[in-house]
């Protein structure tokens, strides 16, 4: 990003990512997926590394079962976890 100028002349630095344009009910959604992994597995455990097979696997499993109609548990939450679980592991 790149340094934003005010309308009132102030200057702020680098612009940070538009957070404000995710929807905070979905967020609040997602949250609560972490917030199950962290009760099971404890509190950032994903983070530790998990084989990415598996993660997809997961993520193919937990589509699989919204398409079919099944709301026992929030699966679509489930995929976006997934990838964002990849997609975390591919930045470290």
């Amino acid at each position: 990003g790149h340094p934003e100028d005010y309308h009132t002349k102030a200057i702020r630095g680098e612009v940070k990512p538009p957070y404000h344009l995710i929807d905070q009910r979905v967020l609040a959604d997602l949250s609560l997926i972490y917030k199950e992994g962290a009760e099971h597995y404890g509190p950032g455990n994903w983070k530790l590394g998990l084989d990415n097979n598996d993660v997809f696997n997961h993520a193919i499993e937990h589509f699989y079962r919204w398409i079919q109609g099944d709301r026992s548990e929030d699966h679509l939450m489930k995929v976006v976890w997934a990838v964002l679980t990849l997609r975390y592991q591919q930045r470290t």
